[in-house]
C-alpha cells in the first residue's frame, strides 16, 4: 500500500488490500476514503476492471495509462484534488458512468464528450 495508506494505521490497510481481494472476484476496484494522494500502482495489474470508486480520498490527477483499463464503464473520483484530466481518458470508450464531482477541476479534455 502507498506510504498515506500505511501511516493511517492497519485499518486502513485492511481495507485497502480488501479492496483488491474483491476486486479480484468482481472486477469493481473500490478504495474509498483511504487518504490516498495518488493513483494506486496496484490498480495495474487488474486491467479487466469494470468499476473503479476512489473516492474521498485526496488524489491530484489520474494517470495517463488510465485508458489501459479497457473493460472499465464505471469511473468514480468524487471528492479528491484533482486539478486535470488526461486527454487518455477520451479513450476509455466503455465508460458509461464519470463522477469528479467536488474537485478542483476548470476544464475538461476535448477527448470528453
Amino acid at each position: 500500500p502507498p506510504y498515506e495508506v500505511i501511516v493511517k494505521g492497519s485499518g486502513t490497510v485492511l481495507n485497502y488490500f480488501r479492496g483488491f481481494l474483491q476486486a479480484r472476484s468482481d472486477h469493481k476496484l473500490s478504495l474509498v476514503d483511504l487518504g490516498m494522494i495518488t493513483f494506486p500502482r496496484d490498480a495495474a495489474a487488474f486491467a479487466d476492471l469494470q468499476s473503479i470508486d476512489l473516492s474521498n480520498n485526496q488524489m491530484q490527477n489520474i494517470p495517463t495509462r488510465i485508458n489501459l483499463f479497457s473493460a472499465i464503464t464505471s469511473l468514480n473520483m468524487n471528492n479528491n484534488r484533482l486539478v486535470k484530466l488526461p486527454d487518455t481518458i477520451g479513450d476509455c470508450t466503455t465508460l458509461e458512468y464519470l463522477d469528479f464531482g467536488t474537485n478542483h477541476l476548470e476544464v475538461l479534455p476535448s477527448t470528453v464528450g
